[in-house]
């Protein structure tokens, strides 16, 4: 297996989990994989979402991105877990 591959393998275990804790809360989710993860919408909001692993760094792809949405005023968050996902969803406190 490559590192690529492996790498993937446990990126997709998060994505995985907060994938499914989000539509347990009701949001629709839209897997599109790039430039971010995921394509979030719940309670009339939507936002774009990178899930990552603890230690895990944007790509330059995924840095692009939320500089675009930081200038544009475009909610855009980068999560480690299920739980971070839902606060940042509003669907849960901090």
């Amino acid at each position: 297996m490559s590192r690529g591959h492996a790498h993937r393998g446990r990126k997709d275990k998060v994505q995985e989990e907060i994938v499914s804790a989000l539509r347990d809360v009701g949001a629709r989710v839209y897997i599109i994989g790039e430039p971010v993860d995921l394509l979030v919408g719940h309670r009339k909001r939507w936002l774009t979402m990178e899930c990552k692993k603890p230690k895990g760094k944007e790509t330059r792809q995924q840095s692009d991105h939320r500089v675009i949405c930081e200038v544009m005023g475009l909610p855009h968050v980068v999560v480690r877990s299920d739980t971070e996902a839902l606060v940042a969803l509003g669907a849960i406190s901090a």
